[in-house]
């Protein structure tokens, strides 16, 4: 045996054990995805995130104005809601990314979807 049969035969021993394969191309618009939990997991998800990240902003907002209408030097400033918005999503997007598997950009959504990772329905709905 010559050292390029070895390494072919090596070379094919590696592909027959490799761990991970792609996973087929999902379709494009999959019904069948409306019949999963994932999906209506996700969308709870997408829901009290979303909910979590209203209340807070509300919150901090509505104390900002309320305490700076009573004093000058009281509140939490402009600096104290930006850094409220940033803080919140920031928490809310590593919570919720591993549940809902979706992203905050939409090109990453389109991408998912010209790739065929995901179905159109569930990027629709859960995004």
């Amino acid at each position: 045996m010559s050292e390029t049969d070895v390494a072919i035969e090596m070379e094919a021993e590696a592909a027959a054990k490799a761990p991970y394969r792609d996973p087929p191309p999902a379709l494009l618009l999959d019904t069948s995805e409306l019949k999963k939990w994932c999906l209506y997991r996700a969308l709870i998800a997408e829901f009290m995130a979303t909910l979590i990240f209203l209340y807070v902003s509300i919150a901090t907002v509505i104390g900002y104005k309320n305490q700076s209408m009573a004093e000058a030097c009281t509140g939490v400033g402009f600096l104290g809601v930006a850094w409220s918005f940033g803080a919140t999503i920031f928490i809310l997007v590593y919570c919720t990314s591993g549940i809902s598997g979706m992203h905050t950009r939409d090109e990453e959504d389109d991408e998912l979807i010209d790739e065929r990772h995901a179905s159109t329905i569930y990027i629709f709905f859960a995004s």
